[in-house]
């Protein structure tokens, strides 16, 4: 059984956790039910909003609300990937190159524009910065592979695919070891 919190960034967090928690202990009395699983996502529309223009971090909310409930209930752990499920307007302008990486409660970026950098600039701050640790994934790869300029793709969505990809080794190497 999953329930689902959506997004969850913009709430009271005490709130969030309230319910989810109330909703477990009525659904974990139902015959059959064998396992709860806790969904939600906090990553932001705009990082930037959060941090500084060129870097920043902010908190992975779900992680937190996950280790405050899982203290309580035995819930399991659900997330959306690190995707943003709010509805974007879409409006004229440019995106400005950012690459994002988390750690284990939280998000770093590096964000420059293109006639600052770019991704290449991007990525060199991201390997310089100490609380970037590679795992060894193909986002990892691609992160090498800009900060010599020679990344393979330039789209918003091609770096969420890196996110994701580190976001995804990361949590489940993090609930492997646990």
């Amino acid at each position: 059984m999953f329930l689902d919190a959506n997004f969850i960034r913009d709430i009271s967090q005490d709130q969030v956790s309230d319910a989810i928690e109330e909703s477990y202990r009525k659904i974990v009395s139902i015959k059959g039910v064998q396992k709860v699983v806790m969904l939600a996502t906090s990553f932001p529309k705009s990082p930037a909003a959060l941090g500084k223009d060129h870097e920043g971090e902010f908190d992975i909310l779900e992680e937190k609300l996950y280790q405050n409930l899982s203290r309580k209930v035995d819930i399991g752990y659900g997330d959306y990937a690190s995707i943003n499920t709010q509805q974007i307007e879409i409006k004229g302008g440019t995106f400005v190159p950012r690459i994002d990486i988390c750690l284990e409660d939280k998000f770093i970026y590096k964000r420059y524009r293109r006639h600052d950098g770019s991704y290449q600039r991007c990525a060199q701050n991201m390997v310089l910065d100490g609380r970037y640790s590679p795992l060894g994934t193909w986002a990892d790869e691609e992160i090498k592979l800009a900060t010599d300029g020679k990344h393979s793709g330039r789209s918003p969505s091609f770096w969420i695919a890196v996110r994701i990809n580190y976001y995804v080794t990361k949590k489940v190497e993090m609930r492997s070891l646990a």
